[in-house]
C-alpha cells in the first residue's frame, strides 16, 4: 500500500548526493505579506513515500500550488521507486506570485490514490496608523 510518511515545506532543500540526504532550510509555516499581490521567490515541497513489493514501481502524480483552493501552479510529475520500498519526492517553485491573503497547500497528488500535503496561513501584515 502506498502512503506518504512525511511533508514539509521549506525555503529550500539540499540533496546531499554523497550521503544521498536532504535537508530542509527555512522551514516555512506562514507567509506574511505587506501588501498583495504578494512575490514568494522560493519555496521547496519535500515528500517521503514508502510502498509494499506488490505495488507498481511508478505513479502517475499531479503536483500543485493552490491558495484557498484556487490553483497557481499545476504539473504532471512521475513518483518513481526505482526498486526500493521508500522514495523522496522534491519540486522546488521559484516565483510563486500570491494574488490575496488566505490558505497556501502545496501538494502531490497520486492518480487515484493518496495525496501528500501541506498548508500554511497567507497572512496580510500592513501596518496601520
Amino acid at each position: 500500500m502506498l502512503k506518504n510518511t512525511f511533508s514539509v515545506l521549506a525555503e529550500f532543500t539540499i540533496r546531499d548526493a554523497q550521503g544521498d540526504s536532504f535537508s530542509a532550510i527555512n522551514i516555512l509555516e506562514t507567509v506574511g505579506a505587506v501588501g498583495f499581490p504578494a512575490f514568494m521567490p522560493r519555496a521547496s515541497f519535500l515528500t517521503i513515500w514508502q510502498h509494499d513489493d506488490a505495488d507498481p514501481g511508478t505513479y502517475e502524480c499531479v503536483a500543485s500550488v493552490s491558495l484557498s483552493g484556487k490553483d497557481l501552479v499545476t504539473k504532471a510529475v512521475q513518483l518513481d521507486f526505482q526498486g526500493k520500498k521508500r522514495t523522496r519526492f522534491n519540486i522546488n517553485y521559484q516565483g510563486l506570485l500570491l494574488p490575496g491573503a488566505g490558505e497556501l497547500t502545496f501538494a502531490l497528488k497520486v492518480k487515484d490514490g493518496p495525496t501528500a500535503s501541506v498548508t500554511i496561513p497567507v497572512e496580510s501584515q500592513q501596518k496601520t496608523g
